[in-house]
């Protein structure tokens, strides 16, 4: 009694039996008038597994009770001999509600603790990827007004990580790609205002653009000359010179001939268009329509 003092002021509920090697209560916590009268209740179910040797003490649960219960064995090395003990099975029994309070305990607290993480955990991944998003989406309409035409539009940097080089660089990309559709866009206008007659071809000499002062000349639509050969615009007797092929700047006197094969005599100048590798990406060519000029120096000759 004196020993199980101690055990019972941890938890009033725990139950104590003491039993013989037959299960006899020797002594009981909870029940002291079966001692030595009846058997312990859970020895059935002890006593099967009681000859199983066991490093530490065994387990067992019955209605609701968790049974802790170990055998004495006896002593071994005395001076006068071993001693073989008297086979006694110290029984403790807890109602599991008492022995897994502490574990349920920490669960909830683990629970609230995980609770705690997974929220901040969502917190910073939100925060992270509104952080990558946001400037992304901002990139998207960026592009998207960039395709509509809306040429110099700039997204805002929002960082200086890769996100926010990256958008550096596409607004570099979209202030260049409005100059350039701007001079571009002049040069065309330039061009389309040019009383002579321009033709651009390619390194193959064929053609790639032509002026309206030049399908004006020669009675054709934009449609016809685009992608045919420079030469059908030659007569047979002085078609173009060295075509294809990389050429110095070139003047000279030539014939054109018009969709209903009149002859238009030309002043001709062509030159090599180059890249900024010196790399030849075709050829342009300037006519000027000498036909005036040529009767007047014919009715000359002949005063």
């Amino acid at each position: 009694v004196i020993m199980t003092e101690p055990l019972l002021r941890i938890d009033p509920k725990l139950r104590i039996d003491l039993v013989d090697r037959s299960g006899r209560l020797i002594y009981s916590s909870y029940n002291p008038k079966a001692a030595l009268r009846e058997r312990a209740e859970i020895w059935p179910l002890i006593e099967k597994r009681i000859a199983k040797p066991a490093a530490i003490p065994d387990a067992i649960a019955h209605q609701g009770v968790l049974y802790v219960f170990a055998k004495e064995r006896g002593v071994s090395g005395y001076p006068a001999g071993p001693y073989p003990g008297n086979g006694w099975t110290l029984i403790l029994g807890l109602p599991e509600d008492s022995a897994l309070a502490p574990a349920q305990r920490l669960g909830r607290k683990l629970t609230g603790v995980f609770g705690i993480v997974l929220i901040v955990s969502a917190l910073a991944a939100w925060y992270v990827s509104r952080g990558i998003t946001r400037p992304l989406l901002g990139l998207q309409r960026a592009v998207a007004e960039i395709s509509q035409g809306t040429f110099g539009t700039i997204a805002e940097p929002s960082s200086r990580d890769e996100i926010g080089r990256l958008t550096e660089a596409f607004n570099t990309m979209s202030l260049r790609l409005r100059d350039t559709t701007v001079s571009r866009d002049y040069i065309a206008g330039l061009i389309r205002q040019m009383g002579e007659a321009l033709i651009v071809t390619d390194p193959a000499a064929r053609i790639l653009t032509v002026n309206p002062a030049a399908l004006q000349l020669l009675g054709y639509s934009e449609a016809e000359v685009i992608g045919q050969p420079l030469e059908s615009l030659f007569t047979d007797e002085d078609p173009p010179k060295g075509l294809p092929g990389p050429r110095p700047t070139e003047v000279h006197e030539t014939t054109w001939r018009t969709k209903h094969d009149q002859r238009i005599p030309v002043l001709l100048t062509s030159a090599d268009l180059r890249d900024r590798r010196n790399t030849v990406e075709g050829r342009i060519y300037l006519g000027q329509d000498i036909s005036e000029r040529l009767r007047v120096q014919e009715e000359l000759r002949q005063a």
